[in-house]
């Protein structure tokens, strides 16, 4: 079976593409510079010809139309993931466009199913306690990352309504080892060990492994999930902190705060940051508000029949800050146990 994957020089992406070669398919990578898409396939310990690549953008139709020209499934993981509101115009201009121009093209092309990479965040909702689902309605938070996943997620969500054979994916926080950038969950776990003192909000927060998410990925571009339009992978709600503590073996110095107080001082920051130069950082308002909403997201097991094995949070953990002592961004030290175990 020949499988695009758009967004194939990201975590996410790159992990799939690995996953999906594993697994015996040919697989074609979308990606905008071809020596990135080659960077990915060394980081994960693979060939250069291990997939064939197809330069273009998402959003780009003639490039994307012939990325997906003779593919069996797509797998369209492809999204600006930024949560500095100066990125926000470009994330609810491209995530959407990305999806119809993605999904539609292979349609067109007859591609027998499409997956979209959506999100958790596509749900989450303002009203507290509610319990995130795969078959959960498209939710209401306002900062521009979630607007770009809610409008993309219709996009898809609409098409499904007109019988066309695509499966929605809703992964929570992603984190594990072999990440090419520098995604916002796994430095945020990074942010517990390097500081002398951590804020942590006291809401739990839903985190799966990245390896989880490709098994999915690849189990539902072959078919096993056509009975069901939406998937989870494994997700655990928990208390980042505390894990780390544990794997870790550390006693960790963090301040506690509400993070419903907390996104409701810090939101007008975001206004603040947009007049600013890309050379200030921006403080992550966005994610705050993740926390803020209250959500329990419950993936009711939903990878089950498709064969997943689920890696223990613990695990996930402890080879995340193994992979980002050796990238050079944690100290042996920081790491504690992480790195003496096993």
């Amino acid at each position: 079976m020949r499988v695009l994957v758009t967004g194939a020089t990201g975590f996410l992406g790159g992990h799939t593409v690995a996953a999906l070669h594993a697994a015996g398919h040919d697989v074609r990578m979308l990606a905008r510079r071809a020596d990135r898409a080659h960077a990915v396939l060394r980081l994960h310990g693979l060939a250069p010809d291990a997939a064939e690549i197809a330069l273009g953008d998402m959003t780009e139709e003639a490039p994307v139309r012939e990325a997906v020209a003779g593919c069996d499934a797509v797998v369209h993981a492809a999204a600006v993931y930024s949560l500095d509101p100066r990125d926000g115009e470009t994330m609810v201009a491209t995530g959407p466009a990305g999806a119809r121009t993605v999904i539609g093209a292979a349609l067109d092309a007859g591609a027998v199913r499409a997956v979209h990479v959506s999100s958790v965040a596509a749900m989450l909702t303002r009203r507290r306690g509610t319990v995130l689902t795969p078959s959960s309605p498209i939710g209401d938070l306002t900062s521009a990352y979630y607007v770009s996943k809610q409008r993309a997620d219709q996009v898809v969500r609409d098409l499904q309504a007109a019988g066309a054979p695509v499966a929605r994916f809703h992964p929570a926080g992603i984190i594990g080892p072999l990440d090419p950038h520098d995604n916002e969950t796994n430095a945020s776990l990074r942010g517990l060990l390097t500081g002398p003192v951590a804020m942590w909000t006291k809401e739990p927060f839903g985190y799966c492994d990245v390896r989880d998410c490709a098994a999915v990925l690849v189990a539902l571009a072959e078919g096993r999930g056509d009975d069901r339009p939406a998937w989870m992978p494994p997700i655990a709600m928990v208390d980042a902190s505390q894990v780390i503590a544990e794997v870790t073996g550390r006693k960790l110095r963090v301040v506690r705060t509400s993070a419903r107080a907390a996104f409701t001082a810090l939101r007008p920051m975001d206004a603040v940051v947009r007049r600013l130069p890309r050379s200030v950082p921006a403080f992550p308002v966005a994610g705050v508000e993740s926390f803020a909403a209250g959500n329990v997201v419950d993936d009711q097991r939903s990878w089950e029949p498709l064969g997943i094995e689920p890696t223990d949070i613990r695990a996930s953990v402890r080879d995340t800050l193994r992979w980002l002592v050796q990238r050079g961004d944690l100290t042996a030290e920081q790491a504690g146990r992480a790195v003496q175990d096993g």
